[in-house]
C-alpha cells in the first residue's frame, strides 16, 4: 500500500521535547512533509543536533532550536513571548515534552518536577499561545504522553 504525505509547506510547529523520543521523530516527520520546525527542549546538544539534522534532510533552514527548561513557568513565558514575537503563525503545537524521574525534586517555582514539567508547563504554553494558533487556523494542538512511568 502506497503512504500519503500530507503537504504542509508554510505550516510552522512546534515539538516540546523536539531532542529526543518521540518528539525526534514527530519533527522529523514534520519536516519530512515540508513543514517549519521549532525544536523545544532544555537538552541543548541534542536540539542542536536534531535541528542539525533536519535542516541537512531538508536541504533548507526549516528547522529551529529554542531552549527552554519547562519545569519553570518562567520559561515557558520567556519562550510563548519570544514564539508570538518572532513567528506570524503557529500551526501546530505538539505538548510532548515529559519526564520520569524516580526521585521526587521541586522545580525552581517550588513545584513537584513531573507535574510543573508534563502538566503545568503544557497547559500554560498552550493558553499563551493560543491566541496565535486561533490567528493561524486551522491550526492544532497534539498533546503526547508515555508509558514512561512504568
Amino acid at each position: 500500500m502506497e503512504s500519503v504525505m500530507t503537504d504542509m509547506s508554510g505550516k510552522i510547529c512546534l515539538v516540546t521535547g523536539g531532542a529526543r523520543g518521540m518528539g525526534r521523530v514527530s519533527a522529523i516527520a514534520l519536516a519530512r512533509m515540508r513543514a517549519r520546525i521549532i525544536i523545544v527542549d532544555w537538552e541543548g546538544e541534542e536540539g542542536t543536533r536534531t535541528r542539525d539534522q533536519i535542516n541537512a534532510l531538508t536541504g533548507q533552514q526549516t528547522a529551529e532550536f529554542l531552549y527552554c527548561d519547562l519545569s519553570s513557568l518562567g520559561e515557558v513565558r520567556r519562550l510563548a513571548a519570544d514564539v508570538n514575537a518572532r513567528y506570524p503563525a503557529l500551526h501546530v503545537l505538539i505538548n510532548n515534552a515529559g519526564i520520569s524521574d524516580p526521585v521526587r525534586r521541586l522545580s525552581v517555582d517550588g513545584r513537584e518536577m513531573h507535574v510543573a514539567t508534563c502538566h503545568l508547563s503544557h497547559f500554560l504554553l498552550t493558553h499563551l499561545l493560543l491566541p496565535l494558533l486561533k490567528k493561524s487556523a486551522p491550526a492544532r494542538i497534539v498533546c503526547i504522553s508515555s508509558d514512561a512511568h512504568k
